[in-house]
Protein backbone atom coordinates (compact mmCIF):
# COMPACT_ATOMS: atom_id res chain seq x y z
CA UNK A 1 0.00 0.00 0.00
CA UNK A 2 1.52 3.33 -1.12
CA UNK A 3 -0.17 5.38 1.61
CA UNK A 4 0.57 5.04 5.31
CA UNK A 5 -0.23 7.19 8.33
CA UNK A 6 2.18 5.77 10.93
CA UNK A 7 1.49 5.87 14.63
CA UNK A 8 3.80 4.43 17.27
CA UNK A 9 2.96 2.11 20.13
CA UNK A 10 5.33 0.85 22.81
CA UNK A 11 5.70 -2.95 22.56
CA UNK A 12 4.48 -3.71 26.10
CA UNK A 13 1.33 -1.68 25.49
CA UNK A 14 0.76 -3.63 22.27
CA UNK A 15 1.15 -7.01 23.96
CA UNK A 16 -0.76 -6.52 27.23
CA UNK A 17 -4.50 -5.96 27.69
CA UNK A 18 -4.82 -2.39 28.96
CA UNK A 19 -8.40 -1.60 27.93
CA UNK A 20 -11.80 -2.96 28.98
CA UNK A 21 -14.19 -4.18 26.26
CA UNK A 22 -16.90 -5.76 28.42
CA UNK A 23 -20.60 -4.89 28.20
CA UNK A 24 -20.95 -4.32 31.93
CA UNK A 25 -22.38 -0.93 32.87
CA UNK A 26 -21.30 1.08 34.70
CA UNK A 27 -17.69 0.43 33.73
CA UNK A 28 -15.79 -1.23 36.63
CA UNK A 29 -13.28 0.83 38.58
CA UNK A 30 -10.82 -2.08 38.81
CA UNK A 31 -9.76 -5.02 36.62
CA UNK A 32 -7.28 -7.80 37.40
CA UNK A 33 -5.63 -10.20 34.95
CA UNK A 34 -3.52 -13.08 36.30
CA UNK A 35 -1.72 -15.87 34.46
CA UNK A 36 1.26 -18.17 34.85
CA UNK A 37 3.72 -20.22 32.80
CA UNK A 38 6.82 -22.27 33.46
CA UNK A 39 8.88 -19.14 34.16
CA UNK A 40 6.68 -17.54 36.81
CA UNK A 41 3.41 -15.94 37.84
CA UNK A 42 2.22 -12.67 36.34
CA UNK A 43 -0.40 -10.09 37.21
CA UNK A 44 -1.75 -6.91 35.59
CA UNK A 45 -4.06 -4.64 37.61
CA UNK A 46 -5.80 -1.44 36.52
CA UNK A 47 -7.53 0.95 38.94
CA UNK A 48 -9.32 4.19 37.95
CA UNK A 49 -11.90 6.19 39.87
CA UNK A 50 -13.52 7.22 36.57
CA UNK A 51 -13.79 3.61 35.37
CA UNK A 52 -11.23 1.43 33.57
CA UNK A 53 -10.30 2.84 30.11
CA UNK A 54 -12.39 1.31 27.33
CA UNK A 55 -12.63 1.23 23.54
CA UNK A 56 -12.93 5.01 23.09
CA UNK A 57 -9.88 5.56 25.32
CA UNK A 58 -8.02 3.07 23.10
CA UNK A 59 -8.90 5.20 20.06
CA UNK A 60 -7.87 8.43 21.78
CA UNK A 61 -4.51 6.94 22.82
CA UNK A 62 -3.82 5.74 19.26
CA UNK A 63 -4.65 9.23 17.92
CA UNK A 64 -2.29 10.79 20.50
CA UNK A 65 0.55 8.52 19.36
CA UNK A 66 -0.20 9.42 15.73
CA UNK A 67 0.12 13.10 16.65
CA UNK A 68 3.35 12.27 18.52
CA UNK A 69 4.81 10.84 15.30
CA UNK A 70 3.60 13.81 13.22
CA UNK A 71 5.18 16.24 15.72
CA UNK A 72 8.58 14.63 15.22
CA UNK A 73 8.55 12.20 18.19
CA UNK A 74 9.50 14.70 20.94
CA UNK A 75 11.39 13.15 23.85
CA UNK A 76 9.12 13.82 26.81
CA UNK A 77 5.57 14.79 25.93
CA UNK A 78 2.82 15.39 23.36
CA UNK A 79 1.30 18.82 22.82
CA UNK A 80 -2.07 18.76 21.10
CA UNK A 81 -5.52 20.26 20.78
CA UNK A 82 -8.72 18.27 21.40
CA UNK A 83 -9.72 18.95 17.79
CA UNK A 84 -6.44 17.31 16.60
CA UNK A 85 -7.59 14.02 18.14
CA UNK A 86 -11.07 14.35 16.62
CA UNK A 87 -9.56 14.92 13.17
CA UNK A 88 -7.26 11.89 13.47
CA UNK A 89 -10.29 9.70 14.30
CA UNK A 90 -12.56 11.37 11.69
CA UNK A 91 -15.06 12.40 14.39
CA UNK A 92 -17.58 15.00 13.20
CA UNK A 93 -18.81 17.49 14.15
CA UNK A 94 -15.65 18.18 16.14
CA UNK A 95 -17.35 20.36 18.78
CA UNK A 96 -19.68 17.52 19.74
CA UNK A 97 -16.71 15.26 20.63
CA UNK A 98 -14.51 17.70 22.56
CA UNK A 99 -16.11 16.94 25.94
CA UNK A 100 -15.85 13.18 25.50
CA UNK A 101 -12.21 13.41 24.34
CA UNK A 102 -11.33 15.53 27.37
CA UNK A 103 -12.94 12.98 29.73
CA UNK A 104 -11.02 10.17 28.01
CA UNK A 105 -7.69 11.97 28.42
CA UNK A 106 -8.47 12.51 32.09
CA UNK A 107 -9.26 8.80 32.44
CA UNK A 108 -6.01 7.79 30.67
CA UNK A 109 -4.01 10.04 33.02
CA UNK A 110 -5.83 8.78 36.15
CA UNK A 111 -5.89 5.02 35.38
CA UNK A 112 -3.13 3.36 37.41
CA UNK A 113 -1.59 0.15 36.03
CA UNK A 114 0.42 -2.28 38.15
CA UNK A 115 2.62 -4.82 36.33
CA UNK A 116 3.95 -7.81 38.27
CA UNK A 117 6.86 -9.41 36.37
CA UNK A 118 5.12 -8.77 33.02
CA UNK A 119 6.65 -5.47 31.83
CA UNK A 120 9.78 -5.54 29.66
CA UNK A 121 12.23 -2.68 30.16
CA UNK A 122 14.58 -1.98 27.25
CA UNK A 123 18.03 -0.42 27.73
CA UNK A 124 21.63 -0.76 26.54
CA UNK A 125 22.18 -3.79 28.77
CA UNK A 126 19.29 -5.66 27.12
CA UNK A 127 15.64 -6.35 27.79
CA UNK A 128 14.52 -7.56 31.20
CA UNK A 129 11.21 -8.22 32.97
CA UNK A 130 10.41 -5.87 35.83
CA UNK A 131 7.56 -5.09 38.21
CA UNK A 132 6.37 -1.51 37.90
CA UNK A 133 3.33 0.73 38.09
CA UNK A 134 2.40 3.90 36.19
CA UNK A 135 -0.34 5.66 34.21
CA UNK A 136 -0.24 5.88 30.41
CA UNK A 137 0.39 9.61 30.88
CA UNK A 138 2.44 10.58 33.93
CA UNK A 139 0.58 13.89 34.04
CA UNK A 140 -1.88 15.64 31.78
CA UNK A 141 -2.16 19.43 31.69
CA UNK A 142 -5.58 19.53 30.04
CA UNK A 143 -6.81 22.79 28.54
CA UNK A 144 -9.52 24.53 30.56
CA UNK A 145 -11.25 27.35 28.71
CA UNK A 146 -10.75 30.81 30.14
CA UNK A 147 -12.60 33.90 28.95
CA UNK A 148 -10.60 35.73 26.34
CA UNK A 149 -8.34 32.76 25.56
CA UNK A 150 -8.59 31.27 22.07
CA UNK A 151 -9.63 27.64 21.89
CA UNK A 152 -8.09 27.18 18.46
CA UNK A 153 -4.52 27.84 19.55
CA UNK A 154 -4.90 26.25 22.99
CA UNK A 155 -2.88 23.12 23.75
CA UNK A 156 -2.92 20.35 26.29
CA UNK A 157 0.35 18.67 27.28
CA UNK A 158 0.54 14.92 27.92
CA UNK A 159 3.76 13.76 29.61
CA UNK A 160 5.01 10.17 29.29
CA UNK A 161 5.95 8.18 32.42
CA UNK A 162 9.71 7.65 32.80
CA UNK A 163 9.68 3.93 31.99
CA UNK A 164 7.66 4.45 28.78
CA UNK A 165 9.89 7.39 27.88
CA UNK A 166 12.95 5.16 28.28
CA UNK A 167 11.52 2.43 26.05
CA UNK A 168 10.55 4.97 23.36
CA UNK A 169 14.07 6.43 23.43
CA UNK A 170 15.43 2.89 23.08
CA UNK A 171 13.15 2.52 20.02
CA UNK A 172 11.27 -0.32 21.75
CA UNK A 173 8.08 0.40 19.84
CA UNK A 174 6.38 -0.49 16.58
CA UNK A 175 4.95 1.72 13.84
CA UNK A 176 1.37 0.82 12.91
CA UNK A 177 -0.95 2.31 10.32
CA UNK A 178 -3.73 4.73 11.29
CA UNK A 179 -5.45 4.13 7.93
CA UNK A 180 -5.98 0.48 8.88
CA UNK A 181 -6.98 1.41 12.41
CA UNK A 182 -9.72 3.81 11.27
CA UNK A 183 -11.00 1.38 8.65
CA UNK A 184 -11.94 -1.23 11.28
CA UNK A 185 -14.94 -1.18 13.67
CA UNK A 186 -14.39 0.28 17.13
CA UNK A 187 -13.35 -1.88 20.05
CA UNK A 188 -11.98 -5.42 19.84
CA UNK A 189 -11.51 -5.42 16.06
CA UNK A 190 -9.00 -2.56 16.34
CA UNK A 191 -7.33 -4.21 19.32
CA UNK A 192 -6.99 -7.47 17.35
CA UNK A 193 -5.44 -5.55 14.44
CA UNK A 194 -2.77 -4.05 16.72
CA UNK A 195 -1.98 -7.41 18.30
CA UNK A 196 -1.75 -9.27 14.97
CA UNK A 197 0.35 -6.45 13.49
CA UNK A 198 2.81 -6.86 16.36
CA UNK A 199 2.90 -10.65 15.97
CA UNK A 200 3.23 -10.57 12.19
CA UNK A 201 6.90 -11.54 12.31
CA UNK A 202 5.88 -14.82 14.04
CA UNK A 203 3.92 -16.02 11.02
CA UNK A 204 4.76 -19.32 9.29
CA UNK A 205 3.87 -19.34 5.60
CA UNK A 206 1.67 -16.32 6.18
CA UNK A 207 -0.22 -17.91 9.11
CA UNK A 208 -0.10 -17.03 12.81
CA UNK A 209 -1.28 -19.59 15.38
CA UNK A 210 -2.14 -18.90 19.02
CA UNK A 211 -4.09 -20.73 21.70
CA UNK A 212 -7.63 -19.57 22.43
CA UNK A 213 -6.78 -18.99 26.11
CA UNK A 214 -3.76 -16.78 25.35
CA UNK A 215 -5.58 -14.72 22.70
CA UNK A 216 -8.55 -14.06 25.00
CA UNK A 217 -6.11 -12.96 27.71
CA UNK A 218 -4.21 -10.50 25.47
CA UNK A 219 -7.24 -8.86 23.82
CA UNK A 220 -8.97 -9.32 26.39
CA UNK A 221 -12.23 -11.28 26.04
CA UNK A 222 -13.48 -12.02 29.56
CA UNK A 223 -16.69 -13.91 28.71
CA UNK A 224 -16.61 -17.25 30.58
CA UNK A 225 -19.15 -18.87 28.24
CA UNK A 226 -17.09 -20.87 25.72
CA UNK A 227 -19.63 -20.64 22.89
CA UNK A 228 -20.12 -16.88 23.24
CA UNK A 229 -16.37 -16.35 23.46
CA UNK A 230 -15.70 -18.24 20.22
CA UNK A 231 -18.54 -16.49 18.41
CA UNK A 232 -17.06 -13.15 19.42
CA UNK A 233 -13.59 -14.15 18.20
CA UNK A 234 -15.07 -15.19 14.86
CA UNK A 235 -17.02 -11.93 14.55
CA UNK A 236 -14.06 -9.61 15.13
CA UNK A 237 -11.82 -11.76 12.90
CA UNK A 238 -14.40 -11.50 10.09
CA UNK A 239 -14.18 -7.70 10.40
CA UNK A 240 -10.47 -7.90 9.56
CA UNK A 241 -11.21 -10.30 6.70
CA UNK A 242 -13.92 -8.01 5.28
CA UNK A 243 -11.53 -5.04 5.30
CA UNK A 244 -8.74 -7.05 3.66
CA UNK A 245 -6.20 -7.34 6.48
CA UNK A 246 -6.70 -11.11 6.89
CA UNK A 247 -7.48 -13.63 4.19
CA UNK A 248 -8.95 -16.27 6.55
CA UNK A 249 -9.58 -17.30 10.16
CA UNK A 250 -9.96 -20.90 11.36
CA UNK A 251 -10.58 -22.26 14.86
CA UNK A 252 -9.23 -25.76 15.60
CA UNK A 253 -11.71 -27.18 18.12
CA UNK A 254 -9.63 -30.26 18.88
CA UNK A 255 -6.42 -28.35 19.75
CA UNK A 256 -8.23 -25.13 20.78
CA UNK A 257 -6.07 -23.02 18.47
CA UNK A 258 -6.88 -19.82 16.56
CA UNK A 259 -5.25 -19.72 13.11
CA UNK A 260 -5.03 -16.38 11.29
CA UNK A 261 -3.82 -16.08 7.71
CA UNK A 262 -2.50 -12.65 6.71
CA UNK A 263 -3.56 -11.17 3.39
CA UNK A 264 -0.83 -10.58 0.84
CA UNK A 265 -0.15 -6.89 0.20
CA UNK A 266 -3.26 -5.79 2.13
CA UNK A 267 -5.08 -2.55 1.29
CA UNK A 268 -7.92 -1.27 3.52
CA UNK A 269 -11.28 -1.34 1.76
CA UNK A 270 -12.30 2.26 2.53
CA UNK A 271 -12.93 5.28 0.29
CA UNK A 272 -10.75 7.88 1.98
CA UNK A 273 -7.40 6.07 2.00
CA UNK A 274 -5.73 8.38 -0.51
CA UNK A 275 -6.45 11.82 -1.89
CA UNK A 276 -8.45 12.13 -5.07
CA UNK A 277 -5.29 12.85 -7.07
CA UNK A 278 -3.66 9.63 -5.91
CA UNK A 279 -6.55 7.16 -5.98
CA UNK A 280 -5.87 5.88 -9.48
CA UNK A 281 -2.13 5.59 -8.89
CA UNK A 282 -2.16 3.99 -5.42
CA UNK A 283 -0.12 0.77 -5.53
CA UNK A 284 0.53 -2.11 -3.22
CA UNK A 285 3.97 -1.81 -1.67
CA UNK A 286 6.02 -3.01 1.26
CA UNK A 287 7.97 -0.91 3.79
CA UNK A 288 10.98 -2.57 5.39
CA UNK A 289 12.01 -2.26 9.02
CA UNK A 290 15.20 -0.51 7.85
CA UNK A 291 13.13 2.10 6.01
CA UNK A 292 11.00 2.62 9.10
CA UNK A 293 14.25 3.46 10.91
CA UNK A 294 15.12 5.95 8.14
CA UNK A 295 11.66 7.51 8.53
CA UNK A 296 12.18 7.90 12.28
CA UNK A 297 15.60 9.47 11.61
CA UNK A 298 13.92 11.91 9.21
CA UNK A 299 11.40 12.92 11.92
CA UNK A 300 14.26 13.50 14.39
CA UNK A 301 16.03 15.69 11.83
CA UNK A 302 13.13 18.03 10.98
CA UNK A 303 12.33 18.29 14.70
CA UNK A 304 15.80 19.86 15.21
CA UNK A 305 15.45 22.39 12.37
CA UNK A 306 14.97 25.86 13.96
CA UNK A 307 11.79 27.83 13.20
CA UNK A 308 10.15 24.83 11.53
CA UNK A 309 6.42 25.30 12.13
CA UNK A 310 4.62 22.20 13.39
CA UNK A 311 1.96 22.42 10.65
CA UNK A 312 4.74 22.10 8.03
CA UNK A 313 6.14 19.06 9.86
CA UNK A 314 2.71 17.47 9.82
CA UNK A 315 2.34 18.09 6.08
CA UNK A 316 5.59 16.27 5.36
CA UNK A 317 4.96 13.44 7.86
CA UNK A 318 1.54 12.87 6.26
CA UNK A 319 3.09 12.14 2.83
CA UNK A 320 3.39 8.49 1.75
CA UNK A 321 6.24 7.07 3.80
CA UNK A 322 8.01 5.59 0.75
CA UNK A 323 8.23 9.00 -0.97
CA UNK A 324 9.55 10.70 2.16
CA UNK A 325 12.26 8.04 2.43
CA UNK A 326 13.19 8.60 -1.24
CA UNK A 327 13.54 12.36 -0.93
CA UNK A 328 14.99 12.67 2.60
CA UNK A 329 18.71 11.79 1.98
CA UNK A 330 19.05 14.11 -1.03
CA UNK A 331 17.29 17.08 0.57
CA UNK A 332 19.13 16.71 3.87
CA UNK A 333 22.52 16.41 2.15
CA UNK A 334 21.93 19.54 0.09
CA UNK A 335 20.61 21.43 3.14
CA UNK A 336 23.78 20.61 5.12
CA UNK A 337 26.00 21.66 2.19
CA UNK A 338 24.29 25.05 2.08
CA UNK A 339 24.72 25.43 5.84
CA UNK A 340 28.46 24.80 5.53
CA UNK A 341 28.63 27.53 2.87
CA UNK A 342 26.81 29.99 5.19
CA UNK A 343 23.87 29.98 2.76
CA UNK A 344 21.42 28.33 5.15
CA UNK A 345 17.90 28.27 3.62
CA UNK A 346 14.75 28.91 5.65
CA UNK A 347 12.76 26.03 7.10
CA UNK A 348 9.92 26.70 4.65
CA UNK A 349 12.32 25.80 1.82
CA UNK A 350 12.54 22.19 3.15
CA UNK A 351 8.75 21.96 3.24
CA UNK A 352 8.49 23.34 -0.30
CA UNK A 353 11.01 20.83 -1.67
CA UNK A 354 9.30 17.84 -0.07
CA UNK A 355 5.81 18.86 -1.16
CA UNK A 356 6.90 19.77 -4.70
CA UNK A 357 8.92 16.65 -5.48
CA UNK A 358 6.57 14.25 -3.65
CA UNK A 359 3.89 15.10 -6.22
CA UNK A 360 6.12 14.15 -9.17
CA UNK A 361 4.77 11.13 -11.05
CA UNK A 362 8.23 9.82 -11.93
CA UNK A 363 8.85 8.59 -8.35
CA UNK A 364 8.34 4.86 -8.87
CA UNK A 365 7.85 2.20 -6.20
CA UNK A 366 8.44 -1.46 -6.91
CA UNK A 367 7.45 -4.46 -4.80
CA UNK A 368 10.33 -6.52 -3.40
CA UNK A 369 10.03 -9.98 -1.91
CA UNK A 370 11.54 -9.98 1.60
CA UNK A 371 14.48 -12.27 2.23
CA UNK A 372 13.89 -12.77 5.95
CA UNK A 373 10.36 -12.45 7.31
CA UNK A 374 11.57 -12.40 10.92
CA UNK A 375 13.12 -8.97 10.42
CA UNK A 376 10.11 -7.35 8.76
CA UNK A 377 7.11 -5.53 10.16
CA UNK A 378 3.61 -5.33 8.70
CA UNK A 379 4.12 -2.80 5.91
CA UNK A 380 7.37 -3.09 4.04
CA UNK A 381 8.65 -1.86 0.70
CA UNK A 382 11.96 -1.20 -0.97
CA UNK A 383 11.75 1.69 -3.41
CA UNK A 384 13.93 2.06 -6.47
CA UNK A 385 16.58 4.72 -6.36
CA UNK A 386 15.32 8.07 -7.61
CA UNK A 387 17.56 10.67 -9.19
CA UNK A 388 16.22 14.21 -8.90
CA UNK A 389 17.86 17.32 -10.27
CA UNK A 390 17.59 20.24 -7.83
CA UNK A 391 18.30 23.88 -8.47
CA UNK A 392 18.24 25.00 -4.84
CA UNK A 393 18.97 28.68 -5.43
CA UNK A 394 16.18 28.83 -8.02
CA UNK A 395 13.84 27.00 -5.62
CA UNK A 396 14.48 29.61 -2.93
CA UNK A 397 13.73 32.43 -5.42
CA UNK A 398 10.62 30.61 -6.60
CA UNK A 399 9.25 30.52 -3.03
CA UNK A 400 9.61 34.31 -2.61
CA UNK A 401 8.20 35.03 -6.06
CA UNK A 402 5.25 32.70 -5.50
CA UNK A 403 4.35 34.59 -2.31
CA UNK A 404 4.63 37.98 -4.04
CA UNK A 405 2.47 36.84 -6.95
CA UNK A 406 -0.14 35.41 -4.60
CA UNK A 407 -0.25 38.63 -2.52
CA UNK A 408 -0.57 40.87 -5.58
CA UNK A 409 -3.27 38.66 -7.07
CA UNK A 410 -5.20 38.90 -3.81
CA UNK A 411 -4.87 42.69 -3.75
CA UNK A 412 -6.03 43.09 -7.36
CA UNK A 413 -9.12 40.96 -6.60
CA UNK A 414 -10.04 43.24 -3.69
CA UNK A 415 -10.17 46.34 -5.91
CA UNK A 416 -13.61 47.65 -6.79
CA UNK A 417 -12.88 47.93 -10.52
CA UNK A 418 -13.89 45.83 -13.52
CA UNK A 419 -10.44 46.08 -15.11
CA UNK A 420 -7.25 47.15 -13.38
CA UNK A 421 -5.10 49.55 -15.42
CA UNK A 422 -1.34 49.16 -15.73
CA UNK A 423 -0.78 52.48 -13.93
CA UNK A 424 -2.83 51.27 -10.95
CA UNK A 425 -1.01 47.91 -10.93
CA UNK A 426 2.35 49.72 -10.85
CA UNK A 427 1.21 51.94 -7.97
CA UNK A 428 0.03 48.91 -5.98
CA UNK A 429 3.30 47.05 -6.63
CA UNK A 430 5.30 50.15 -5.63
CA UNK A 431 3.61 50.53 -2.25
CA UNK A 432 3.57 46.74 -1.72
CA UNK A 433 7.38 46.68 -2.07
CA UNK A 434 7.90 49.71 0.17
CA UNK A 435 5.15 49.34 2.83
CA UNK A 436 3.96 45.74 2.70
CA UNK A 437 0.76 43.78 2.11
CA UNK A 438 -1.32 45.04 5.06
CA UNK A 439 -0.68 48.74 4.22
CA UNK A 440 -1.95 48.30 0.64
CA UNK A 441 -4.88 46.05 1.65
CA UNK A 442 -6.43 48.52 4.09
CA UNK A 443 -6.08 51.46 1.71
CA UNK A 444 -7.80 49.42 -1.03
CA UNK A 445 -10.66 48.56 1.34
CA UNK A 446 -10.90 52.23 2.35
CA UNK A 447 -11.14 53.28 -1.31
CA UNK A 448 -13.77 50.61 -1.95
CA UNK A 449 -15.95 52.17 0.75
CA UNK A 450 -15.47 55.90 0.06
CA UNK A 451 -14.51 56.36 -3.63
CA UNK A 452 -17.74 57.40 -5.37
CA UNK A 453 -16.04 58.06 -8.75
CA UNK A 454 -12.57 58.18 -10.30
CA UNK A 455 -11.56 55.07 -8.35
CA UNK A 456 -8.01 54.80 -9.73
CA UNK A 457 -6.74 58.31 -8.80
CA UNK A 458 -8.62 58.11 -5.47
CA UNK A 459 -6.83 54.85 -4.55
CA UNK A 460 -3.43 56.20 -5.64
CA UNK A 461 -3.98 59.30 -3.45
CA UNK A 462 -5.05 57.04 -0.55
CA UNK A 463 -1.90 54.94 -0.95
CA UNK A 464 0.31 58.04 -1.04
CA UNK A 465 -1.21 59.60 2.12
CA UNK A 466 -2.26 56.42 3.95
CA UNK A 467 -5.93 57.38 4.29
CA UNK A 468 -6.85 53.86 5.35
CA UNK A 469 -4.79 53.86 8.56
CA UNK A 470 -7.40 55.30 10.94
CA UNK A 471 -10.24 53.48 9.23
CA UNK A 472 -8.30 50.19 9.52
CA UNK A 473 -8.09 50.62 13.30
CA UNK A 474 -11.85 51.18 13.48
CA UNK A 475 -12.56 48.15 11.30
CA UNK A 476 -10.21 45.95 13.32
CA UNK A 477 -11.94 47.05 16.54
CA UNK A 478 -15.35 46.32 15.00
CA UNK A 479 -14.21 42.86 13.83
CA UNK A 480 -12.70 42.14 17.22
CA UNK A 481 -15.99 43.03 18.96
CA UNK A 482 -17.94 40.84 16.53
CA UNK A 483 -15.56 37.93 17.09
CA UNK A 484 -15.79 38.43 20.85
CA UNK A 485 -19.58 38.28 20.69
CA UNK A 486 -19.42 35.17 18.55
CA UNK A 487 -17.05 33.55 21.05
CA UNK A 488 -19.38 34.38 23.92
CA UNK A 489 -22.31 32.79 22.08
CA UNK A 490 -20.24 29.68 21.35
CA UNK A 491 -19.15 29.52 24.99
CA UNK A 492 -22.75 29.72 26.18
CA UNK A 493 -23.75 26.94 23.79
CA UNK A 494 -20.84 24.78 24.91
CA UNK A 495 -21.60 25.51 28.58
CA UNK A 496 -25.23 24.49 28.06
CA UNK A 497 -24.07 21.34 26.25
CA UNK A 498 -21.70 20.55 29.10
CA UNK A 499 -24.46 21.03 31.65
CA UNK A 500 -26.72 18.70 29.64
CA UNK A 501 -23.96 16.09 29.46
CA UNK A 502 -23.35 16.38 33.20
CA UNK A 503 -27.09 15.98 33.88
CA UNK A 504 -27.22 12.83 31.72
CA UNK A 505 -24.26 11.41 33.68
CA UNK A 506 -25.94 12.27 36.99
CA UNK A 507 -29.13 10.53 35.84
CA UNK A 508 -27.17 7.43 34.86
CA UNK A 509 -25.46 7.37 38.25
CA UNK A 510 -28.79 7.96 40.04
CA UNK A 511 -30.41 5.09 38.11
CA UNK A 512 -27.50 2.85 39.04
CA UNK A 513 -27.91 3.78 42.72
CA UNK A 514 -31.67 3.19 42.90
CA UNK A 515 -31.24 0.01 40.89
CA UNK A 516 -29.33 -1.43 43.86
CA UNK A 517 -32.10 -0.57 46.36
CA UNK A 518 -34.26 -3.36 47.70
CA UNK A 519 -37.80 -3.61 46.44
CA UNK A 520 -39.15 -3.37 49.99
CA UNK A 521 -37.40 -0.02 50.42
CA UNK A 522 -38.87 1.30 47.18
CA UNK A 523 -42.36 0.07 48.15
CA UNK A 524 -42.08 1.80 51.55
CA UNK A 525 -41.11 5.10 49.93
CA UNK A 526 -43.94 4.75 47.41
CA UNK A 527 -46.55 4.17 50.16
CA UNK A 528 -45.27 7.23 52.06
CA UNK A 529 -45.62 9.32 48.88
CA UNK A 530 -49.21 8.07 48.41
CA UNK A 531 -50.11 8.95 52.00
CA UNK A 532 -48.73 12.49 51.67
CA UNK A 533 -50.59 13.18 48.42
CA UNK A 534 -54.23 14.31 48.92
CA UNK A 535 -56.79 11.86 47.63
CA UNK A 536 -59.20 12.85 44.84
CA UNK A 537 -56.84 15.69 43.83
CA UNK A 538 -56.41 16.59 40.16
CA UNK A 539 -53.45 14.73 38.63
CA UNK A 540 -52.91 12.69 41.77
CA UNK A 541 -51.10 9.88 39.94
CA UNK A 542 -48.42 12.24 38.62
CA UNK A 543 -48.19 14.03 41.98
CA UNK A 544 -47.53 10.69 43.71
CA UNK A 545 -44.70 9.96 41.24
CA UNK A 546 -43.18 13.41 41.87
CA UNK A 547 -43.34 12.94 45.64
CA UNK A 548 -41.84 9.43 45.25
CA UNK A 549 -38.93 10.77 43.15
CA UNK A 550 -38.12 13.37 45.82
CA UNK A 551 -38.18 10.71 48.55
CA UNK A 552 -35.87 8.53 46.44
CA UNK A 553 -33.48 11.46 46.04
CA UNK A 554 -33.52 12.20 49.76
CA UNK A 555 -32.98 8.53 50.63
CA UNK A 556 -30.06 8.08 48.22
CA UNK A 557 -28.41 11.31 49.41
CA UNK A 558 -28.62 10.06 52.98
CA UNK A 559 -26.28 7.23 51.92
CA UNK A 560 -23.23 9.48 51.41
CA UNK A 561 -24.36 10.75 48.00
CA UNK A 562 -24.89 14.33 46.86
CA UNK A 563 -27.29 14.38 43.88
CA UNK A 564 -28.81 17.83 43.14
CA UNK A 565 -32.58 18.36 42.91
CA UNK A 566 -32.41 19.00 39.15
CA UNK A 567 -31.87 15.24 38.65
CA UNK A 568 -35.58 14.61 39.35
CA UNK A 569 -37.06 17.72 37.71
CA UNK A 570 -37.98 16.28 34.30
CA UNK A 571 -41.36 14.53 34.12
CA UNK A 572 -40.11 11.93 31.63
CA UNK A 573 -37.36 10.87 34.06
CA UNK A 574 -39.84 10.87 36.99
CA UNK A 575 -42.06 8.47 35.04
CA UNK A 576 -39.02 6.28 34.24
CA UNK A 577 -38.10 5.80 37.92
CA UNK A 578 -41.65 5.40 39.22
CA UNK A 579 -42.23 2.32 41.42
CA UNK A 580 -43.79 -0.70 39.74
CA UNK A 581 -44.93 -3.89 41.42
Amino acid sequence: MDYMEPYAKENNLLQLSLFHFGKRRPVPEKTISEWADGRGNYKLTCVCQYGVPGSFEQDVYAACMRIWVKNGMPATSIKLNYSDIARELNLTPIKAWVGKIKKSLRKLAQARYEFVQCFIKADDAGNKKVSTHFSLFDSASLFEHERGKSKRISESELIFPDIIKGNLEAKYYQLLDMVWYRALPEGLARRLYEYLAKRHYHNVDGKFTISEEALCRWLPIVDKNVTNRRKRLAKISNSLIDKGFLSSYVFDKKKKLCIFEYARNPTPKVHDIVTSSGKDNAKDCIVTAEEQAVFVDFLDWINNIPYFHKSKKRDIASLPISKVIDLYPKIRGSYEELVEKNEKPKAVWIHKEFMKHAKKKDVQIRKVAPADNSQLSLFQDEPESVELDYDFEQSKMDIDQDKIDADLSDLFKKMNVKKCSNALKKAVRKYYDSHGFEYVKWNILYANNYAKKNYSPYLQKALAENWGEEWAEQEKARIEIAEKREKEIVEKIELKQQEDDDLVKLKEDFLAKIGRLRKTTKRKLWLEAEEETPKNSIGRGMNVKIAYSKKLLSYVNSKNCNFPEKVVKELSFIKEIAFEE
